[in-house]
Formats: structure tokens, sequence, C-alpha cells
């Protein structure tokens, strides 16, 4: 939470005895800050427009998670990025934590069209370096957990 509410977050607020109230406030905190972040960048960012009235040859997915390793995420993504149909989408992974390595890591990265590090990259570069890519969609896997860039999918780098 970035310092809002104590330093916790809303998914480490879940294994506290808080009361709904509480809860409320410290999602109500973290969302706060995403829409200060993001009013504050979204004048710079400039999204692309697709044309509506074509189809695309294939439909561009971003995703982007921190947890394209051997965390759970990681372990349940990595069979769906291998069963897409890649005559028909095409897919960008933005990693935004450090890599672990792993086997799990490897399999993602390599079902993917595009692989981008983004660690420490700030929000509105990742968004920039999102809709340079052109995607149909952006996927943000990690919600309010740690790790999270909701801020990115917050300036709305695809449509």
């Amino acid at each position: 939470d970035h310092g809002q509410t104590g330093g916790l977050g809303p998914i480490f607020a879940l294994a506290y005895p808080l009361t709904a109230e509480q809860m409320c406030a410290v999602a109500g905190a973290r969302a706060h800050g995403v829409m200060a972040t993001v009013n504050a960048a979204r004048p710079l960012l400039f999204p692309w427009e697709p044309d509506f009235g074509a189809r695309p040859d294939k439909i561009s997915v971003a995703v982007l998670s921190a947890d394209f390793n051997s965390r759970p995420v990681g372990q349940l993504v990595q069979s769906v990025f291998k069963l897409i149909d890649k005559t028909r989408f095409e897919i960008f992974c933005f990693m935004s934590e450090g890599h672990d390595n792993s086997q799990v890591l490897v399999n993602i990265a390599n079902s993917c069209d595009e692989w981008f590090w983004v660690k420490g990259v700030a929000h509105l570069e990742v968004a920039q370096m999102v809709n340079n890519e052109r995607p149909n969609i952006l996927l943000e896997l990690n919600g309010y957990t740690d790790g999270s860039r909701i801020e990115v999918g917050a300036l709305r780098p695809a449509p």
C-alpha cells in the first residue's frame, strides 16, 4: 500500500481480525494511492486507438504479472499460454518482479510472443511500453496482491 495504511496492503489485511470498516479503509487507502499516481501520470500517456471497424489479423493481449515464476499464479498460467492459438492471438508478457530461474518462468517466457522485464520501472513507463505493443486487451494478474501494478491498468494503455 506504499505506506498509506502503515504498510498494510489489502491482501495482507485478510490475515488480521479487522472489521469490515477497517478492511474497507485499507482497500480505500490503496485505491486512493493508485488514483493519485494515475491522475498525475494520465496526461503524459497517449494511448493508441484501434480501428474498431477493422478486424485485426490477431488479437493482441498484454499480460502483466509479478508471478510469472514458481508462485501459484505462474504454476496455473504456464499451461494456459501453451494452449493459446497463436494464429489468432499474440501475447506480450510483462514481468514486474525478479525472476527465479524456474522452469515455470522459462515455460511462460517461451510461450509468449514478446517478453519484457519491468521490475523497478515506473508505472507510467510500463504503461508506455504496453501501449507501444498496441494490445487489444491488458490483463493484470496481481490485483491487490504483492507486486501489483494496477496503476498500469488504470492508465489504460490498452482499449
